[in-house]
């Protein structure tokens, strides 16, 4: 099979004719508060702009009410719309028609109810990678600039034929070469920073928003999608995207002041600086030199392994307020109480807000697609809820620890995760160690003036009989459990114990699981959960 190096350097005809043969506790979260309230936003709310394309967005009142209408009974302090997906809001149309743009009515919204309101651009959207009618005039008309090769006019004539939905996608058998989630069925329409003028289209999007709105600030989102280099050349081309922060930040200072207010540069990176480093982003860096007013840090899909700590050490020590992301892609999250223990997690790390990216997906990956995207009480819960370590601190709560997340173009970019863990006993025993980070203070519980209820359960791929395996937590061993399935599990066999008080602390729990020689072959540790449940 390809890699993703070998893919990209091969031209779109001769794919399509070949068929693509720890917590650190000496941190505390600064004092949180409103922006009404002069403090810094509690929850920024992102939101990826395509609400305005929906069919019952035909007035302002029906585009609003598809997801921001709530958003001011909320912690949320801050949208951050997205007004560039794969090009500026601006040059399409919407069901509201030309006369009316969304992008103004929600600064006009935001202004209204005393939010801040921040222009989030995509930095290499690739929805249009595998959504006909998607390519814009500026790839169609440019696919030297991206980062598949199209030697010349004709290689690239199937993928504009598809893009007009007159023929299948040319570049199928990729998809079923590498899989529907995999990298390189996404990346191809990429584009490639080492161009100028890719470089330049960006900074020319960035001071039209700004001409044309009354903005706070821009975002620069390197999550969404971290594809910018030719694979192999992401370290030589460092300076490229740093010398365009420069132009950036430059550029914003300008317009400041012609505008008598200042507009603040944000940047959502990868889970670590080095992850980010090697996709091109040297994000410490702009952080040092001061090119950054605001730091989002990570993508968001492993909330519990992402080390924040890092980012958000680097951005203090700059005098600069980091948010670490939670994405409501998280299918944890559909547990309110994970989206929770996520969140004080954050807030015990030192946060000093957060970033909700994707959180009104929710009710469609609960409900199936085309749920319509809405306010449901689950969501409202989480904008209610997780904006204040306070309010947290009473909340029942369910520590998870992240399984690998199946969204492949973005996975070069995220923490690795513990989980799943496979077990194999042939040559003698086995022993695993996962960390289970807690956020909250267990010492001094605020509700009842008593400690939690502490739940620990654990999910193998099948039922394992209590002699099978042996389990310490912190240290100290647990009794002998059966896995046993549960009606609403699935395939997974649960085993769960109740803690006594004092087994769990603040910081990073370890669970050790010891496998005995000759487990079932393939056995699988799924799933790790530790519950909080608080007494009212």
């Amino acid at each position: 099979m390809q890699t993703r190096r070998q893919f990209l350097g091969t031209s779109a005809a001769s794919l399509s004719l070949a068929g693509a043969q720890g917590l650190n506790l000496s941190r505390s979260a600064p004092g949180q508060g409103s922006r009404g309230n002069g403090g810094r936003p509690r929850l920024i709310y992102n939101n990826d702009g395509d609400d305005s394309y929906s069919p019952l967005a035909t007035t302002p009142e029906g585009f609003l009410a598809r997801r921001m209408k709530t958003l001011p009974d909320t912690h949320v302090d801050s949208i951050y719309y997205c007004g560039f997906v794969t090009q500026p809001h601006w040059e399409t149309t919407y069901p509201m028609g030309s006369a009316i743009d969304p992008i103004q009515v929600t600064v006009d919204f935001a202004r209204k109810h005393g939010l801040e309101c921040v222009f989030s651009v995509r930095m290499n959207d690739i929805h249009d990678a595998f959504i006909a009618g998607r390519l814009n005039r500026f790839k169609r008309q440019n696919p030297g600039f991206l980062l598949a090769s199209f030697p010349d006019s004709d290689s690239f004539q199937p993928i504009l034929r598809w893009n007009r939905k007159e023929g299948g996608h040319p570049l199928a058998p990729t998809r079923q070469a590498f899989g529907v989630r995999s990298s390189e069925w996404f990346s191809w329409s990429a584009l490639d920073y080492a161009h100028p003028q890719v470089r330049q289209r960006y900074l020319q999007t960035i001071e039209e928003a700004c001409r044309r709105y009354d903005l706070d600030g821009v975002e620069l989102d390197w999550c969404r999608h971290p594809f910018f280099f030719k694979p192999g050349t992401e370290r030589q081309h460092v300076p490229l995207l740093t010398d365009f922060v420069r132009t950036v930040r430059r550029r914003l200072r300008d317009i400041s002041r012609q505008k008598g207010k200042p507009i603040q540069l944000a940047m959502r990176v990868a889970d670590t600086p080095q992850l980010s480093l090697d996709n091109g982003v040297d994000a410490a860096s702009w952080i040092e030199e001061g090119l950054v007013d605001l730091l989002v840090a990570g993508a968001g899909y492993v909330p519990f392994t992402t080390p924040v700590e890092t980012w958000i050490d680097l951005g203090h020590r700059a005098g600069i307020p980091v948010y670490p992301c939670l994405s409501g892609s998280t299918r944890a999250f559909q547990d309110i109480r994970a989206a929770r223990a996520a969140a004080q997690r954050f807030w015990t790390a030192g946060a000093d807000g957060l970033y909700w990216f994707n959180l009104f997906v929710m009710s469609g990956i609960r409900g199936g697609r085309g749920t319509p995207e809405v306010h449901d009480p689950h969501q409202q819960q989480i904008a209610e809820e997780t904006g204040e370590a306070a309010v947290l601190s009473r909340l029942d709560k369910l520590y998870t620890v992240d399984r690998t997340q199946e969204a492949g173009y973005i996975a070069h970019i995220c923490s690795p995760a513990p989980l799943p863990v496979t077990f194999s006993t042939a040559l003698g025993s086995q022993k695993k160690r996962i960390s289970i980070p807690v956020g909250d203070d267990l010492k001094e519980s605020p509700a009842a003036g008593s400690r939690p209820e502490a739940e620990l359960r654990i999910g193998w791929s099948t039922p394992i009989p209590p002699d099978q395996a042996a389990y310490e937590l912190n240290g100290v061993r647990l009794p002998a459990g059966e896995g046993v399935r549960r009606p609403e599990a699935g395939g997974t066999a649960w085993i769960a114990w109740k803690l006594p008080p004092g087994r769990v602390h603040q910081g990073t729990n370890q669970l050790t699981v010891r496998v005995h020689p000759n487990c079932p072959a393939g056995l699988t540790l799924e799933e790790v959960h530790l519950g909080l449940k608080f007494e009212v």
